[in-house]
């Protein structure tokens, strides 16, 4: 890296992954929001990844 940056405890970061569906065009970003702590990570965010509704299974 060029720039590289700590990472120090209390930061926080959003956390976003990309899963494109066979269609190629459509697509599913789910976000997760972490913080950085004394012994790695904690996620922060508000609603669960795992409860999210499905419009359309491909």
């Amino acid at each position: 890296m060029d720039h590289p940056a700590l990472i120090k405890e209390g930061m926080v970061f959003a956390l976003e992954t990309y899963c494109p569906a066979s269609d190629g065009y459509s697509a599913a970003r789910i976000e997760e929001e972490v913080v950085v702590t004394d012994k790695g990570h904690t996620v922060i965010s508000l609603f669960p990844a795992e409860e999210l509704p499905i419009a359309a299974r491909y």
